[in-house]
């Protein structure tokens, strides 16, 4: 099989998870952290329900929205619904954030691969709720390239909350995976549209297709490995053995080799990530 590194300007995003769900204990602060790498995505499964959305995603070149946080929130401490969502007793200062940024992800890009957003240390124990925000989306449509639509309604003011308590295991490292599934946007008249995201997410212990985006951090060419920098500031380790590197203007062929991929270049790998948090280029 071909491996690919693709070297870019822009950051792609994908993901895909899997719950685990138990009762045991919050969170202990003597317990020792467990690794987590949060991806986004919206799988195969999820872009067919796109087709049943009042705007057909034939029609649409592009659907770009801005992630600005994942966080988690504790078991015990989600309030009953007021409004909008779901408040959490406390704030969501108290509560682990596992990306906080401006990522953008065209979701017509994520299915069947899943974008690396970030790795974060965790406390162990039983969680209720997963929060991901989102801001400022952006339609194209194919029958128009060149015009971005930015009059979008986001429901629930773009933060998406899945509910349902979970375990991380002490100790453990983990992939969460959000999936944007069921997407619906809606044509309200006048050229404003309405945007209703629904999300799932899963707890994985088992490679995920992935791709991370970011600057190269450090790097050996001779053995064939870097680490890239993600737009929070994390990292993911990169094996990159024989793998095609293409610049964004290459079309029938890679114009250069492993040797020209140094330190402070923007990169996006795609390949299989492990739950290490190391991505094996595909």
């Amino acid at each position: 099989m071909k491996r690919y590194l693709l070297m870019s300007s822009h950051v792609l995003l994908a993901g895909a998870l899997v719950l685990a769900f138990a009762g045991c204990p919050r969170p202990n602060p003597q317990e020792t952290p467990a690794k987590v790498f949060v991806l986004l995505t919206a799988g195969s499964q999820d872009a067919s329900k796109m087709r049943k959305a009042a705007v057909p995603v034939e029609d649409i070149e592009s659907l770009t929205v801005t992630v600005t946080k994942v966080s988690l929130v504790p078991a015990g401490d989600v309030e009953e619904p007021e409004g909008e969502g779901l408040a959490a007793k406390g704030g969501n200062e108290s509560h682990p954030v596992l990306f906080e940024g401006s990522m953008d992800v065209n979701i017509l890009d994520l299915t069947d691969v899943s974008a690396v957003l970030s790795s974060s240390e965790v406390k162990p124990g039983t969680y209720a709720q997963i929060r991901l925000e989102i801001e400022n989306p952006r339609l194209v449509l194919a029958s128009d390239p060149e015009t971005a639509i930015t009059d979008i309604q986001l429901t629930a003011n773009g933060r998406l909350f899945i509910s349902g308590e979970f375990e991380i295991p002490e100790g453990e490292n983990q992939l969460l995976v959000l999936s944007f599934g069921g997407i619906h946007l809606v044509e309200t008249g006048s050229g404003k549209y309405v945007l209703t995201p629904q999300l799932r997410a899963d707890l994985e212990v088992s490679d995920a297709n992935a791709v991370a985006a970011g600057t190269i951090a450090e790097i050996d060419n001779a053995a064939g490995t870097m680490v890239v920098t993600l737009a929070d500031g994390s990292t993911v380790d990169v094996t990159y053995v024989g793998a095609v590197v293409w610049l964004p203007c290459d079309t029938d062929a890679a114009t250069v080799t492993e040797a020209d991929v140094a330190v402070g270049v923007e990169v996006a790998v795609q390949g299989l990530l492990d739950v290490y948090g190391t991505l094996t280029a595909q």
